[in-house]
């Protein structure tokens, strides 16, 4: 996605618009009170900076999306019995993981 693809969202439909975006290794997060892209620490605009100069209209956009959760496996009773304690102590010790690594996404 380019910058001027991101000004066609805004102008036509804001909601389909990413909550946070990257450019040139600046972040910017969407300010819905004031309909704007800003950066974390309210110092710099993206419209400011980036669409005051047709130049940078067709800069790289790239969208960071929200950390989703992962799945835990589900391995119903019958599964259970079907295979060895070995497999089942995997399936268990992966789950683990993965609850631990939704925690720490949640907490960052």
């Amino acid at each position: 996605m380019k910058v001027i693809d991101l000004l066609n969202i805004w102008v036509k439909d804001r909601n389909k618009l990413p909550e946070k975006i990257k450019i040139d290794n600046k972040v910017f997060e969407y300010d819905e009170e004031c309909n704007l892209y800003k950066t974390p620490d309210k110092d710099c605009y993206l419209i400011q900076n980036y669409l005051d100069c047709i130049e940078r209209l067709d800069r790289e956009v790239e969208v960071i999306e929200k950390n989703k959760e992962i799945e835990e496996l589900e391995i119903s009773e019958k599964d259970r019995k079907f295979h060895s304690d070995y497999i089942n102590n995997i399936a268990d010790k992966l789950n683990e993981v993965i609850r631990k690594i939704n925690k720490e996404r949640e907490e960052t």
